[in-house]
């Protein structure tokens, strides 16, 4: 995992990360979520990141993520 960034919203506190090796299909942004900055993060389980992929966008590429509000 890279790229941790963490955001609290709605009284939860989310983690977006970049996981897999980048030189893959899975590669991409997931999110998990926790009741408490330190955690245990967690939530639903999937075997896709749900936000950006390389599978879905074909571009393939070392990445980082944030949010921008």
């Amino acid at each position: 995992l890279e790229g941790a960034h963490v955001r609290k919203r709605y009284g939860k506190y989310f983690v977006f990360f970049s996981g897999a090796a980048w030189t893959t299909a899975n590669y991409g942004v997931d999110w998990a979520t926790a009741d408490t900055v330190t955690g245990e993060y967690g939530g639903e389980a999937t075997d896709k990141p749900r936000l950006l992929s390389t599978e879905l966008t074909g571009l393939t590429g070392p990445g980082h993520n944030s949010v921008v509000t």
